[in-house]
């Protein structure tokens, strides 16, 4: 049996609320822009996905070279360099929260059931490592 979930943020897990708010005060391209209490709402929610994660068999991390490609945009996607800035805003706090934690390893004890494919600027897989 194969399920196949895709999305941007399966395998975040909640960080400790003392983490939340360190990196709030530290230098962030984005995090300063909301407000703590709603990066902790979210981070205190995350919490109840543990329970799917931790059901997957096997985990595939599409990951890119560079998280600020996606700020970047493509000229030709229909979007201005402003609108792409404003709309990954609105999400790139969880890239600057949890990617470091999907990278070290979303299923802890079961070595070797996680891929990370590492993309670059020209989405070719640059690099492939197995956690």
């Amino acid at each position: 049996q194969v399920v196949i979930l895709e999305g941007w943020c399966v395998g975040f897990r909640a960080l400790p609320s003392s983490a939340v708010t360190a990196r709030w005060h530290a230098p962030s391209r984005t995090l300063r822009n909301h407000a703590l209490e709603h990066l902790l709402f979210i981070n205190e929610r995350l919490r109840a996905y543990d329970a799917l994660t931790d059901r997957l068999g096997a985990f595939v991390h599409v990951d890119s070279e560079d998280v600020e490609y996606v700020t970047r945009g493509d000229p030709a996607a229909g979007m201005t360099p402003e609108q792409v800035v404003r709309f990954v805003d609105g999400y790139f706090p969880g890239y600057e929260l949890y990617t470091d934690g999907v990278r070290n390893g979303v299923l802890p004890g079961r070595p070797g059931c996680q891929l990370r494919m590492v993309v670059g600027r020209d989405r070719k897989v640059k690099d492939v490592i197995r956690i």
